[in-house]
């Protein structure tokens, strides 16, 4: 074992939002997340004396600003403009926090169209390295009774000389009948991918398609399995292998409100064995060598004496071309309780092992244990 094998600590988060209604149709949103720390993380070494700082002591953490923005809203329409969360589809390909503008066309078929400035490139002077790195996106959706279907695209624009400017069009649906639902997503990706490893700009490329089927076995009880699947490259030359867009961590299957998210375990620290680059959605490239995957997860949630919920999930992950790296497999479980202990708290204590099996490698089960108390107001 390596000496940062092992960690054990404390995190805490102080979470206000609120809603300012200036005029009719018109309103001001906030969220603002104080003192979100690792409790003992400080530069200062008098004790007695902590102050709230990120985990890597750079920065203070003791107010960050998630969201502000103006909406305008009207029968037809609505804008935001400001600093925002926007997604498409399952929140896959599109899932950000970004500052910028959202437009909503309340059609019979609903059309998001959204730009996003995601970075200026450490200066307002857009030339060379320093140009922009922009967002530019829509989906449109069509809801019915039981069914709904939509259709995205996107794509970022980096104008800097890293060429980092890959693109993505996807489907997706869900149709629900009596006790079982259905819900899928087929994303394939374009455009450039960013410095290769000769230096040259490389492909972004992607097909990965994502299937769940859950059943409501019983009013308190749910059982269902997903799919994944991924294509994979082989030059990598010439192409690199693209599982999303932007991602702020929303879609997280192995997370059943256990408090788990797919970061926690050790699907991304899988890159670090292969050589490969870590994704950030991992569940569709986990060797991080552009070599796919083929996938499934079952999984089931069940709630009892009406204020306790217990989850539990089994993930199984390999390659879909297992000659482009030394990943052979990859199982995840993981497990949770939740008791609603009081009104508006909630505790959840949760378990995670990953076991990924490399050629020529021995590795050992990397574990987890996670508690969380939440009060909401």
């Amino acid at each position: 074992a390596q000496p940062d094998d092992e960690k054990q600590y404390w995190d805490q988060r102080f979470r206000l939002g609120g809603k300012i209604q200036v005029a009719e149709g018109l309103s001001a949103h906030f969220r603002i997340d104080l003192a979100e720390v690792q409790w003992g993380q400080q530069t200062s070494t008098k004790r007695g004396w902590n102050r709230g700082l990120s985990s890597d002591q750079d920065s203070d953490r003791q107010i960050q600003v998630d969201r502000a923005y103006a909406r305008w809203e009207r029968d037809y329409f609505i804008l935001n403009a400001g600093q925002a969360f926007t997604s498409f589809g399952n929140q896959i390909v599109v899932d950000q926090n970004q500052f910028g503008f959202v437009l909503r066309l309340k059609l019979p078929v609903v059309l998001d169209l959204v730009y996003s400035k995601i970075d200026e490139s450490g200066s307002l002077n857009d030339s060379g390295e320093n140009d922009d790195v922009d967002f530019y996106g829509g989906q449109a959706t069509y809801k019915a009774d039981n069914w709904s279907a939509g259709v995205l695209l996107a794509q970022i624009n980096d104008g800097t000389n890293e060429d980092d400017s890959p693109g993505a069009f996807g489907f997706f649906g869900s149709f629900n009948f009596g006790m079982f639902a259905i819900n899928g997503e087929l994303d394939a990706f374009f455009g450039d991918g960013g410095q290769g490893p000769t230096g040259s700009t490389v492909d972004a490329k992607g097909v990965q398609l994502y299937l769940d089927a859950k059943a409501n076995i019983l009013p308190n009880l749910t059982l269902g399995g997903e799919f994944f699947w991924a294509d994979s490259y082989s030059d990598a030359a010439t192409e690199t292998q693209i599982t999303g867009l932007t991602d702020s961590g929303s879609w997280s299957p192995m997370d059943r409100e256990s408090g788990f998210a797919d970061t926690f375990g050790t699907l991304q620290g899988i890159a670090n064995v292969t050589g490969g680059t870590a994704k950030g959605i991992p569940e569709f490239d986990p060797s991080g060598n552009s070599a796919g995957s083929i996938g499934f997860q079952l999984y089931g949630q069940y709630r009892f004496l009406e204020k306790f919920m217990i989850q539990a999930g089994f993930m199984y992950l390999t390659p879909n071309d297992d000659d482009l790296t030394i990943l052979d497999n990859v199982s995840v479980f993981n497990a949770g309780l939740l008791w609603d202990c009081l009104p508006n708290t909630t505790l959840r204590v949760g378990y995670n092992m990953s076991n990924p099996d490399f050629d020529g490698v021995d590795s050992d089960n990397a574990q987890g244990v996670i508690g969380q108390l939440q009060l909401t107001w």
